[in-house]
C-alpha cells in the first residue's frame, strides 16, 4: 500500500513537473472508451501529450483530492485548490473533477507563484498593439476592456498594466477572485464568490477613496458595468477582463 502511495506520488510529481517545464496553463486528464489522454493547455492551444492507464487515473484523482482536502468517495464534480511545491517551484493547483461516462475528467489549472510576471512583449504583443498599450499610464480616463478565451493571459496583461501605472504615483486597485501574483504598489482585494460582500459593494468603497485606476478580474454582470463605466466618466481609469472569443462580442 505505501510502495503503491509512494508510485502514484513519483507520476503525479512527474506530470505536474512536465507541466510546469511546458508552461502549461491547463493538464486535462480525459477519459475515452479506448484510452486516457493527457493533454497540456500551452498558450491557449491543446496540445496532446501522452496516454494514462485506468488504475493511474483513478489513483492519480485520489491523490489531488486528497491533497486539496475533498472528499474521494464522492464522484460528483468538484474543485478545490491547493499550494505546493514540485521540484522546488511553488505552484497552486486548482483542480476540478467532473463524471463523463467513461469515467471522471480531471482538469488542473497550473499557477507557478514563483514565475515572475512577463512582460508586454513576452505576452505576444507587437507594433502598434504594444505601442499603444505602453502608453497606457499617459491616460487619465476611460475604460479599457481585456478580452479573450480563459487561459489566454487576460489576467497577467492586466497585471503588468496596472504595475505600470503604480508606477507613476497613481492610486491603483484590483478586485479578484483568486489573485494570481502580488503586484508591486497595487492595493489587491480578494472577493470570495458567496460572500456576502459583493463585488459592487467593493467598487463603491473604492470610489468613495478616489482612486485613481480600478480593475476588476472578470466583469460578472451588467450592475457591475454600469459603476466601471459611471467611474470612468469621472476622469477616472477603469480596467476589466472578460470573456470573449472575439472583440466584437464584448461590444454587443
Amino acid at each position: 500500500m505505501i510502495r503503491r502511495k509512494q508510485a502514484v506520488i513519483l507520476d503525479l510529481n512527474h506530470l505536474l513537473s512536465l507541466g510546469i517545464k511546458k508552461q502549461a496553463s491547463l493538464i486535462h486528464l480525459e477519459p475515452f472508451d479506448d484510452k486516457i489522454l493527457i493533454r497540456f493547455r500551452i498558450n491557449s492551444k491543446l496540445v496532446e501529450i501522452g496516454e494514462l492507464d485506468t488504475v493511474k487515473l483513478e489513483d492519480i484523482r485520489d491523490e489531488l483530492l486528497s491533497m486539496a482536502g475533498l472528499d474521494i468517495f464522492d464522484h460528483k464534480p468538484q474543485n478545490g485548490s491547493v499550494t505546493t511545491k514540485i521540484d522546488k517551484t511553488k505552484v497552486r493547483l486548482d483542480i476540478q473533477t467532473l463524471p463523463v461516462i467513461n469515467g471522471e475528467k480531471i482538469s488542473i489549472a497550473l499557477l507557478n507563484l514563483d514565475q515572475k510576471l512577463p512582460n508586454l512583449s513576452e505576452l505576444g504583443f507587437w507594433g502598434q498593439n504594444l505601442k499603444l498599450l505602453k502608453e497606457v499610464d499617459s491616460c487619465s480616463r476611460g475604460i479599457i476592456i481585456i478580452s479573450g478565451l480563459d487561459h489566454s493571459s487576460k489576467s497577467k496583461t492586466l497585471d503588468n498594466l496596472l504595475e505600470k501605472i503604480a508606477k507613476e504615483n497613481k492610486s491603483v486597485s484590483v478586485i479578484e477572485t483568486k489573485p494570481n501574483i502580488n503586484l508591486n504598489k497595487v492595493n489587491q482585494l480578494k472577493h470570495t464568490v458567496g460572500s456576502k460582500v459583493t463585488i459592487s459593494m467593493m467598487l463603491e468603497a473604492l470610489i468613495r477613496q478616489n482612486t485613481d485606476a480600478i480593475a476588476i478580474d472578470t466583469i460578472q454582470n451588467l450592475k457591475e458595468l454600469k459603476t466601471l463605466v459611471e467611474y470612468s466618466s469621472k476622469s477616472r481609469l477603469v480596467f476589466a477582463t472578460l470573456y470573449a472569443k472575439r472583440a466584437s462580442e464584448v461590444i454587443t
